[in-house]
């Protein structure tokens, strides 16, 4: 995963850890001598943010989990400054199983939080919840701060989660109980209109009321993640029942391996085609695709003429069956940056090939016949 490293694996899941999480650690650090913490103190920050962190990759867990029980896998688990993804390979579309998963994440958090309450009253002074010893202990940097803080971190994720928009979990809850009385699709955009009109609410409370960036950061991401949500389930009922043949590109430019970086030049100028099937002896090698082509051009800038497209090459390639269910594989390309797939016939035979563009284009057909029905 580009940008990302990779932590090891959780139940066979891999976990990553995006660049920009470093980010979060650099400014935690920063901040917190610039405030006049000794190094403990600031030490002592890092650690529990990474409790924190520890607490989101499990909560991303439980949907992992709670979806492998319905046959939906998980790709991977990435942490990010502002909280965790898991990238599952496909959304339940049964209410209830999607009402599942959704809540499979937020009750996570409802254990953790239970476990340390339980923890803290036994092991340590059950005074510490009283309301008006709470924000004295957690002004010293200790264990018992420690506990209680990541105790009202989870008890704030619950809450945070709980709010009925996308992309949280209360959005998709909201979602999966709208869905058992009305179709799907119309189920997801009230849910959509209810988030982005709560992410309006946070970016205007945001800049005016306790004006906070951070607000108004979560609005806009709320607002875009409820868009994209909307989107993708009308897109995916336009594509339900296609299968990859309906939009196979017969037409397409196949280089050989062999071929030198001006000769695919000269193909990319002479046709339409931005992305290149690559065969190797008669057997698919891979595809080249346009973002790679200039990169050999300005690696090579002088030898176009004798270094060949090979090193350029993405083989790392799944192939398709002309019987695969479009409304899977599109949301597998653009997840995944493949925008060239080869498709091959029951013998194992080049039956055509797979375009992100065309498909986009196939998707633009189609909705335009549903509205004029």
């Amino acid at each position: 995963m580009g940008g990302s490293l990779n932590i090891g694996k959780l139940a066979g899941i891999k976990v990553y850890v995006h660049w920009t999480f470093m980010l979060l650690i650099a400014y935690i650090v920063y901040n917190g001598y610039s405030s006049g913490l000794q190094t403990t103190g600031v030490l002592y920050n890092i650690l529990l943010v990474l409790a924190v962190f520890t607490c989101v990759v499990l909560h991303e867990l439980g949907h992992a989990l709670a979806a492998r029980r319905y046959g939906i896998g998980t790709r991977d688990i990435t942490l990010l400054p502002i909280g965790g993804v898991a990238s599952l390979e496909a959304i339940p579309e049964k209410p209830k199983q999607e009402l599942v998963v959704a809540i499979a994440g937020p009750m996570v958090n409802v254990l953790i939080a239970s476990v340390l309450w339980l923890f803290a009253s036994l092991a340590l002074s059950g005074e510490l919840f009283q309301p008006e010893n709470i924000e004295n202990t957690l002004q010293n940097l200790s264990f018992p701060t420690f506990i209680v803080s990541l105790i009202m971190v989870n008890v704030m994720l619950i809450l945070f989660n709980a709010i009925p928009a996308f992309p949280m979990d209360g959005g998709r809850v909201l979602r999966a109980v709208l869905a058992m009385t009305m179709d799907r699709v119309k189920a997801t955009q009230i849910a959509a209109r209810i988030g982005q009109f709560i992410a309006v609410l946070f970016v205007l409370g945001g800049l005016f009321y306790v004006k906070n960036p951070f607000l108004i950061l979560i609005g806009v991401f709320v607002f875009l993640g409820a868009s994209a949500e909307a989107q993708a389930v009308v897109t995916g009922s336009v594509l339900s029942g296609f299968k990859v043949k309906d939009a196979l590109r017969s037409r397409y430019t196949v280089l050989p391996a062999s071929a030198t970086i001006k000769e695919a030049v000269a193909e990319l100028l002479a046709g339409s085609d931005q992305d290149f099937l690559v065969a190797n002896e008669g057997a698919i090698a891979g595809v080249l695709r346009r973002k790679d082509l200039i990169r050999a051009l300005a690696e090579f800038p002088n030898e176009t003429d004798v270094q060949t497209i090979a090193p350029f090459i993405e083989s790392n390639l799944p192939y398709l069956k002309p019987d695969n269910d479009i409304k899977d594989i599109y949301p597998m390309m653009q997840q995944s940056g493949f925008t060239l797939l080869p498709v091959l016939d029951e013998q194992g035979n080049l039956a055509g090939v797979l375009d992100i563009d065309n498909l986009t284009e196939f998707i633009m057909i189609r909705s335009a016949i549903l509205e004029g029905k």
